[in-house]
């Protein structure tokens, strides 16, 4: 092993290169989930094509665990290497070719502050969230305010091609070999680096209508009526929403005194309609309701969710994200039910709770290739995405981490029924859940791709070779 760490060493210039010492190494190695950090011997940080095609021909004949992260959002990581992207950071628009060129290595901040600068009048299909990473969020499917129009990030009419190194070294476009670009849209990827995305640029709005609706938990049962009524409106509109609870202590700058639910309403259609009867009156109208929306930017909507960077690490964390073609009043009750039992849970388990509703954040794949690689259930719309943990250090920390693993075992059951089946996002995944049934009918064909890219599975990932 010290051997192969010295031939890194003489592949890459000194400041491609972070220790342990590193003033850089807690930010290049950190995940989303502190548990998942495997606390590398070495991150490398290649600073070119070159410099990281050298690395990955050498590491491929090696032992060494490795580990890909794009900008460090995700739970990627590695017992011996890390090859951190964060250096990609690429940024193309073509106003002629209507399409951009981003950096794998960035977040979705860093493209919409580029993207507000050259072209406000346009946009990609973008994430919600800007502080995670635009490599590992396109890779697993990419999931967007805008996703009701225009589909996921990944689908073909969007994620037109992808930068890839190979492990021999060689760098393509995936389009060159069309089976690696079908596998990578939304496979979360294990077939080679991907370092740059091509990706269809719309026409956009400049300003939309956005922001959130508080509303009293004594709403529950107009909440959830209120939600459901929505989101059966939501096929033909450019409308989305989250829909969450927040609990009293962080919204003390409001004067609240209890925990209180958060409709975050997106109208790209603008002010006018979201506050119609065809938008989000109801929210609006519900007793005790605060306001805070407003016209903004697409930059400004993402800038809502900023603050969720700074709970990166902070908790070891499990996910559960459940695909719905459509919501019920029953689900939405038996999601806060859920909720609540994580509340109640013990020790540190009930402060790292959370249920969100992502409404319209999907849609079937849009134009003719519609043959992706995570095969997404028919008319999937609505993603429920639970996450329970606890905190790093708690004195019961091994059982309140099985106590959030189980509540996230037992979620499907609890809240869509014993007898449905329960359909997973890849950007949820965890090591309990079932992979195979995850991609359905794709899952052999992707294996053929992982036997041909990766057939020793150096660079891990769901599937197999």
């Amino acid at each position: 092993m010290i051997h192969c760490l010295k031939s890194l060493n003489i592949l890459v210039g000194a400041d491609e290169i972070i220790t342990k010492s590193h003033p850089a190494y807690a930010e290049e190695s950190s995940t989303w989930s502190a548990n998942k950090n495997k606390h590398p011997t070495l991150i490398i940080r290649p600073k070119s094509l070159e410099s990281l095609s050298n690395v990955l021909r050498e590491l491929a004949v090696t032992e060494l665990g490795i580990g890909i992260r794009s900008s460090g959002f995700g739970n990627a990581s590695a017992k011996d290497v890390l090859i951190s992207l964060s250096a990609f950071d690429q940024f193309e628009f073509d106003r002629e070719g209507e399409f951009v060129i981003l950096g794998a290595g960035q977040s979705w901040q860093d493209y919409y502050e580029k993207m507000e600068k050259v072209a406000p009048d346009y946009t990609v299909v973008a994430a919600r969230t800007p502080c995670i990473g635009i490599g590992g969020s396109i890779l697993s499917g990419g999931f967007s305010w805008l996703s009701g129009e225009f589909g996921c990030i990944s689908d073909p009419a969007n994620m037109l091609d992808a930068q890839v190194v190979k492990l021999d070294g060689s760098i393509v476009w995936a389009s060159e070999e069309p089976e690696l670009l079908w596998a990578l849209r939304g496979s979360t990827g294990g077939f080679g680096v991907v370092t740059a995305f091509k990706l269809r640029a719309y026409p956009y709005k400049e300003s939309v209508w956005s922001g959130p609706i508080f509303a009293p938990m004594s709403t529950v049962q107009e909440v959830a009526k209120g939600i459901v009524k929505a989101a059966a409106r939501m096929d033909e509109q450019k409308v989305a929403m989250y829909f969450y609870c927040m609990k009293k202590e962080l919204l003390e700058m409001m004067g609240a005194d209890q925990d209180m639910f958060v409709i975050h309403a997106f109208d790209a259609n603008g002010e006018e309609h979201g506050r119609s009867e065809e938008g989000f009156k109801w929210a609006l109208d519900l007793p005790g309701a605060i306001d805070q929306t407003k016209m903004m930017s697409l930059k400004g909507v993402s800038e809502l969710q900023g603050k969720l960077g700074a709970l990166k690490g902070q908790t070891n964390m499990y996910w559960t994200g459940l695909s719905l073609s459509e919501l019920t009043e029953e689900s939405v009750m038996n999601s806060l039910k859920w909720y609540n039992k994580g509340v109640n849970s013990p020790g540190t388990v009930k402060d790292n709770i959370y249920c969100v509703h992502e409404l319209k954040c999907s849609s079937d794949a849009i134009g003719n290739n519609v043959d992706t690689a995570w095969p997404r259930p028919k008319g999937f719309a609505h993603l429920v995405l639970l996450g329970a943990g606890s905190t790093p250090g708690a004195p019961n920390e091994s059982e309140e981490d099985q106590i959030a693993r189980q509540l996230l075992m037992d979620a499907p059951k609890e809240i869509l029924g014993p007898n449905v089946k329960a359909d997973i996002s890849p950007n949820s995944r965890e090591e309990w859940m079932d992979v195979k049934a995850m991609y359905g009918k794709n899952y052999e064909r992707l294996q053929a791709v992982k036997r041909k890219y990766d057939p020793k599975n150096r660079l891990g990932g769901p599937i197999g070779p």
